[in-house]
């Protein structure tokens, strides 16, 4: 391999993981969740919608305070961060 020919690949392989790297933020990007309060009959209710990657949304429903609360860690241990749709505000609070 020339030096040439290695200078070439370097350059491929520093061009290849700045791709990936800026691939790797965009998806912190989208990692945001919001919540909603509601109510069932009698029963109070908290909806949270997240979004797992660019195509998929999800939506879960709690009606106990303790386990949204052990959701909502769950996802900022995951990274995510909440985003009030109405204010278009997200908490980048560390």
């Amino acid at each position: 391999m020339s030096m040439e020919e290695y200078e070439r690949a370097c350059l491929q392989r520093e061009a290849d993981a700045e791709r990936e790297r800026e691939a790797e933020e965009r998806k912190k990007d989208n990692k945001t969740y919001t919540v909603t309060e509601g109510f069932q009959g009698k029963m109070h209710y908290y909806d949270i919608a997240y979004r797992v990657d660019e195509y998929t949304d999800k939506e879960i429903r709690f009606f106990l305070i303790e386990h949204y609360l052990q959701f909502v860690d769950l996802l900022h241990e995951a990274g995510y961060k909440y985003f009030d749709k109405q204010l278009r505000f997200t908490n980048d609070i560390k």
